[in-house]
């Protein structure tokens, strides 16, 4: 699911779904949990500048597709490809975009795999929004990390902050006191 978070506004909250059935999902369970602080947009987020001016947002969230378009076998269900895999949206697009919508000093907040940390960089520094902290997530702590939780922000300069790692599962396979408070609403 590309749903793509636009970050503060007049304390409101905008996403893009870029495809119709999640899209019409989105709306379904907003409405059916009364949410109506959210508006929700049906586009690519390549023409999000047709919907926000420049400068529009303090955050934008993302839980973009991992994979490259060609890394990798493709779901042949298009919906979750598309969820999966950078075919109509890349991380590129994502920082171009977000170039565009962030506020000076505002951030962008993404998860991906390891495997796309130097990626990232580039993306990154290509697009003046600089890493200001990294998060490293560990299936247990005697094993290499998975994934990573990253901050940018737009005209940050300078060396990222590595935060201590997220370690989800104890060596028990029980999950970490930190997770199990995330899950339980207790963070």
């Amino acid at each position: 699911m590309m749903l793509f978070y636009l970050g503060v506004n007049d304390s409101n909250l905008s996403a893009v779904e870029i495809q119709e059935d999640l899209y019409r999902l989105s709306k379904y369970n907003f409405e059916k949990n009364g949410i109506n602080s959210i508006s929700l947009v049906h586009d690519d987020l390549n023409n999000l500048k047709k919907h926000f001016p420049p400068a529009s947002f303090d955050v934008i969230f993302s839980n973009p597709p991992y994979r490259k378009s060609d890394a990798g076998r493709i779901n042949e269900h298009s919906e979750k490809a598309i969820a999966r895999h950078e075919i109509k949206a890349s991380m590129f697009d994502i920082f171009k975009i977000s170039n565009y919508l962030l506020k000076p000093e505002g951030r962008l907040k993404l998860i991906y795999p390891f495997n796309r940390l130097q990626d990232l960089v580039v993306a990154s520094s290509t697009h003046n929004i600089g890493i200001s902290k990294i998060q490293f997530i560990h299936p247990r702590g005697d094993q290499n990390a998975k994934l990573f939780l990253v901050e940018a922000i737009k005209g940050k300069k300078g060396a990222p902050e590595i935060l201590h790692p997220i370690i989800i599962h104890n060596s028990d396979q029980t999950y970490n006191e930190l997770v199990l408070n995330y899950l339980n609403g207790d963070s």
